[in-house]
């Protein structure tokens, strides 16, 4: 007598991330250089200067070899206004290469994305809610208005705005939290479970981390260590300073979008609250939202991998397409801790990692 009882045939989940703000990788913009004749590429270098020719973003792709050996050039790049649109246009070249030279499509059988910061505008760009040179223009403006905002306000005794990642053992995750909250430190991103950054005043920032450390000695916590390490950012992202640019953000997005907006083509994990959005308005609200709450990147995976929605069973296989290396870290480290802390939620049996720049690596996995 044969078994009612069938083993389920394991899935594929394919999840795209979109990286936020940070060091702008050089490397990326030599990748995209050797594709800079590609016709399809030099239309889109073109049509982004005509729209923003106070910034020529094609000089960076045209000509890295020439500008990224000059100090105040990679300088430039780093700054918000510049760096965040780039972001996007570098995002969507690389949708293009992959698709004219290859046939490759890389958002081809995604079931979820997820943005970190600015990568969630990315990931409404790529999945085309709205037109990539709105997206270019949106980031400028964006960038615009938070420099803006960070120049225009007044601060203590000289004192200047500073972001810092804390690195630490993950099985302290939770008292680390606990205490800076107590401390009243503004927590700008959950990354995962061994990272989270802060931001605020710099002196402030170092005074509170030293309360901090100064609480773990004396609770005898001894094998906590906290590694701060200064981003070299004078924009405190994703602090309650910038609530006051979202009115500004809303017209900015309005001007981007359509007017009958429906359902996200590709849903979209919020990094406002960690949770699935499969409507346009509620994800482009959301985005305004986060500009000056915490990105809970930690939530989006966690709500992925363990949710109740379920979007996993045990067994299932899954593929993170990661657009910058960043996020790919973080993600990595992600999976590691999360087997050793929640044990008992199941995992995948086949996690993998894959990076868009590992061009021969993603042309094997999408020709299966």
């Amino acid at each position: 007598m044969l078994s009612r009882q069938f083993k389920r045939f394991a899935s594929t989940k394919r999840v795209v991330v979109c990286p936020g703000q940070g060091q702008f990788s050089t490397g990326h913009l030599y990748q995209l250089s050797k594709f800079s004749n590609l016709p399809q590429v030099l239309k889109v270098l073109d049509e982004v200067d005509a729209k923003l020719p106070e910034i020529e973003l094609s000089k960076y792709i045209r000509n890295p070899d020439k500008l990224l050996n000059d100090s105040k050039s990679i300088e430039t790049l780093q700054k918000t206004s510049i760096q965040q649109p780039m972001l996007i246009l570098s995002s969507h070249l690389t949708k293009i290469i992959y698709d004219s030279i290859y046939g490759i499509d890389l958002l081809k059988d995604a079931n979820y994305m997820i943005g970190h910061s600015l990568g969630e505008i990315t990931s409404l760009v790529l999945q085309d809610t709205i037109p990539w040179h709105k997206g270019v223009e949106l980031a400028y403006n964006r960038g615009k208005l938070m420099e803006n905002l960070i120049q225009d306000s007044p601060t203590t005794l000289g004192d200047k705005y500073s972001m810092q990642a804390l690195l630490f053992q993950p099985t302290h995750f939770k008292i680390i939290i606990q205490e800076l909250e107590k401390l009243n430190v503004n927590i700008s991103n959950f990354n995962n479970y061994q990272q989270v950054v802060i931001s605020g005043l710099e002196n402030e920032l170092n005074d509170k981390l030293s309360e901090l450390r100064k609480w773990l000695a004396d609770s005898k916590i001894w094998k906590t260590r906290i590694r701060a390490v200064d981003l070299n950012v004078s924009i405190p992202f994703h602090h309650p300073i910038l609530q006051s640019i979202e009115p500004e953000l809303t017209t900015l997005f309005n001007n981007a979008t359509s007017e009958s907006l429906g359902d996200l083509k590709i849903p979209v994990f919020s990094c406002l609250n960690g949770e699935l959005t499969t409507d346009i308005n509620t994800q482009i609200e959301n985005i305004i939202k986060v500009t000056s709450k915490p990105v809970k990147f930690l939530n989006c995976l966690e709500n992925f991998q363990i949710g109740s929605g379920g979007l996993l069973e045990h067994g299932d296989n899954v593929e993170f397409i990661h657009f910058g290396g960043s996020t790919f870290n973080i993600t990595e480290k992600f999976y590691g801790d999360f087997l050793k802390l929640k044990k008992e939620a199941g995992l995948p049996t086949n996690y993998k990692n894959y990076a868009v720049d590992d061009m021969d690596t993603i042309k094997d996995l999408y020709s299966k």
